[in-house]
């Protein structure tokens, strides 16, 4: 695998669509789970028996520890774990991006739409497709191993073909990711991973028979609606998968069953999902245990008919467009869809994890808003520098640098479904940007590429909001300097159109 020598974080970009950092009031939390019901006495008695002694102050400990971390790492951006609070709506990937892909006409979102202005709700909406809703991580460590948790934490691979966002690389230690891992076995009171790996008690192997039978019931009872089993043909076309909607989206890859989950467990799971986690969108079989154990069977110990490790793409940028691009287009086509709602300007009420640090990643002050913010370059005081400049002893500028990596990564956290094949490796560099997301096409990138040889030209007109320097949106109009690649400050004294509200156009 090919990296840069060196990489200069842009720092993290984590979500594909362009969110409004000051959303309109909603449940600021998780998705109300379902009301908890009695668990069947059967499956009370596997988890008992996965149950270890904490003591209580030891088990206190780790759980405050792993709230602190889900706090620290921004894990609370985008999951439910448990009665962890929430990011803040305004720092809450899924739950505005929820909030905007649920409205309907009607007097919320006209009060929006008077408060943002039509254009700007319109466009809004267009890029609201991802991160509305991501798995629900409540309960976890009493259906997967802790253990593997602590690993997949910090090796992050794809685990749902059907879902496009995938576990970004946060900035993790070993003891981070150990933290994470004990918080899901104390809350479980299941094998602390701190002691004991607790390695996947899966059983002898069953007969073949056994295995054919378990295929045939995982297409009887509708199993193949939403999962796949690496490259086992499951009579589902990739087409059909994706009209299973939501629920084929988070379900995982049942390869991965063997190294998560204990056999007991997994034919638990089957039989009762929601005695494990009442907001489960596994759907309950109403099936027997005898068929319970077949589907275990082949779950388990079907060949999964991996390809061979696909070959990393070369790092070698794609052509430039051969023809005029201009801020405008960049910003519409790239980064406003990729880059702004990581990257916002620091003003904001939100400037994002791209900006001012997050997922355990430093903060390097970088701005895709404006065409003024993204000029001004990354770092700070003698450290700051043009993004979109090639830098001494670099081969291109640090904004195509990540894009590229980014690429690379690609055959680790984006494996479409039957391609499937064992991951690749990370590598030990700054992350690729879009971070969690596919890689932004060739042609998107030969479009940044061609309006960076032109000379990084300005916008001519302005746009968004005038005057609203509240976190609500910010305008983007030129500035004195509205050409050239290199670093510069934003203008002082600012200029009419960025801080009167009733200003026009200059």
């Amino acid at each position: 695998m090919r990296f840069v020598r060196r990489v200069i974080p842009l720092s993290i970009v984590l979500c594909l669509v362009v969110a409004v950092c000051a959303c309109p009031s909603r449940r600021n939390g998780p998705r109300p789970h379902a009301p908890r019901h009695p668990r069947r006495p059967d499956v009370e008695a596997i988890l008992a028996q996965h149950e270890v002694p904490w003591d209580p102050a030891v088990r206190a400990d780790t759980i405050r520890a792993g709230r602190e971390a889900f706090v620290r790492l921004d894990c609370v951006r985008c999951h439910t774990i448990d009665d962890v609070p929430a990011a803040p709506l305004a720092e809450n990937c899924t739950g505005c991006h929820a909030t905007l892909a649920g409205l309907t006409p009607g007097p919320r979102e006209d009060a929006l739409r008077s408060e943002y202005g039509a254009d700007t709700m319109r466009r809004y909406r267009e890029h609201v497709a991802h991160f509305i809703e991501v798995p629900d991580l409540t309960g976890l460590g009493r259906r997967i191993r802790p253990a593997w948790i602590a690993g997949f934490v910090m090796a992050p691979h794809d685990l749902r073909p059907m879902l496009e966002e995938s576990m970004p690389r946060i900035a993790a230690q070993t003891k981070d990711a150990m933290v994470v891992a004990r918080y899901f076995a104390a809350m479980a009171r299941s094998t602390d991973p701190a002691i004991s790996p607790d390695d996947p008690q899966l059983g002898p192997r069953p007969s073949d028979a056994n295995i054919a039978r378990g295929a045939a019931l995982f297409r009887e009872r509708g199993c193949n609606t939403c999962h796949t089993i690496g490259n086992v043909e499951t009579g589902k076309t990739i087409a059909e998968l994706e009209a299973g909607g939501i629920a084929a989206r988070l379900a995982p890859n049942l390869r991965f069953a063997r190294l998560r989950m204990h056999r007991d467990i997994v034919e638990a799971w089957i039989r009762a999902p929601r005695d494990f986690h009442p907001s489960t969108r596994m759907r309950d079989l109403q099936i027997s245990p005898e068929d319970a154990a077949r589907l275990a069977d082949f779950i388990l110990f079907v060949d999964p008919r991996l390809l061979p490790v696909a070959k990393p793409p070369d790092f070698e940028l794609p052509p430039a467009a051969q023809r005029p691009v201009t801020w405008e287009e960049v910003r519409a086509r790239v980064f406003e869809p990729a880059c702004v709602p990581c990257h916002m300007n620091d003003h904001e009420r939100d400037p994002g994890p791209g900006n001012i640090g997050g997922f355990g990643w430093h903060a390097e002050h970088v701005q895709f808003r404006t065409y003024e913010g993204l000029v001004r370059g990354a770092g700070s005081g003698q450290y700051a520098f043009s993004i979109l400049m090639t830098r001494e002893g670099e081969e291109m500028p640090p904004v195509l640098e990540h894009m590229m990596i980014r690429r690379i990564e690609n055959g680790a956290d984006h494996i479409l479904p039957f391609a499937d094949h064992e991951p690749l490796a990370h590598g030990q560099d700054e992350p690729g940007m879009p971070m969690g997301m596919p890689a932004i096409s060739d042609e998107n990138i030969g479009l940044v590429r061609a309006w960076l040889d032109q000379g990084c030209p300005g916008p001519v007109a302005v746009t968004g909001m005038p005057g609203v320097t509240d976190g609500y949106r910010v305008p983007d109009g030129p500035i004195t300097r509205n050409r050239g690649c290199e670093r510069r400050d934003p203008e002082s004294p600012r200029p009419t159109w960025a801080s009167d509200r009733d200003a026009g156009p200059p």
